[in-house]
């Protein structure tokens, strides 16, 4: 049975997209630690963190005010936060303070990141969608992802027409990267949301 987190509507995710996303949660050992690039209102952190309690979920976002809302034709930020709240790391923390096993932090775009937690688990991305910032910041958490660790991605979409608005090219080209050896492989792709597994 799913008993998914009551944030999930504050994910830019498909429903099934939603679903896989706990299901990988719910797999994870205690103490795993799991990495978000692209936090957003929290959704996504929340269906982690609900998921599966014994998890420490990491969730990284810029805190710009860049309008998603205006992007996305929705009123999600309206409904998370309040009409005319803005989407800081302070706001958002009050949207996920039932789930204390979600650290947020606030990062500058392109800014150096530090990790000293050890080994990560699961790399969720849903942050940059184009190069050089995905592939730099695939590259920096894969030296920290442990042996038999999952990366996901979302709005990989290669299946849709070449010139399609919702297709990101670099999404597409750092999964083939990633795969191109003996590194990774794919191991789940539901809509848009393929997920990856490190090969030891």
């Amino acid at each position: 049975m799913t008993i998914m987190s009551p944030n999930h509507k504050f994910s830019l995710m498909a429903w099934v997209e939603k679903v896989l996303l706990e299901k990988i949660a719910k797999q994870l050992p205690a103490n795993s630690i799991v990495v978000e690039i692209g936090t957003y209102l929290g959704g996504s952190a929340s269906i982690l963190a609900c998921a599966n309690p014994n998890i420490s979920v990491h969730s990284y976002d810029l805190y710009d005010d860049f309008d998603y809302d205006g992007f996305n034709g929705t009123n999600y930020q309206t409904l998370a936060l309040g009409k005319n709240s803005k989407r800081t790391l302070e706001n958002v923390m009050k949207v996920i303070e039932q789930y204390p096993n979600i650290i947020l932090h606030k990062v500058l775009l392109d800014s150096q990141l530090e990790w000293t937690q050890g080994p990560i688990d699961f790399l969720f991305h849903d942050g940059k969608h184009t190069n050089p910032t995905l592939q730099k910041d695939l590259d920096f958490w894969n030296q920290y992802l442990s042996p038999n660790g999952l990366i996901a991605l979302h709005d990989y979409r290669p299946y849709l027409p070449e010139y399609h608005d919702l297709r990101w090219p670099d999404v597409e080209k750092e999964v083939g990267r990633l795969t191109s050896g003996k590194n990774f492989k794919i191991i789940n792709l539901i809509q848009s949301l393929v997920v990856l597994q490190k090969c030891c």
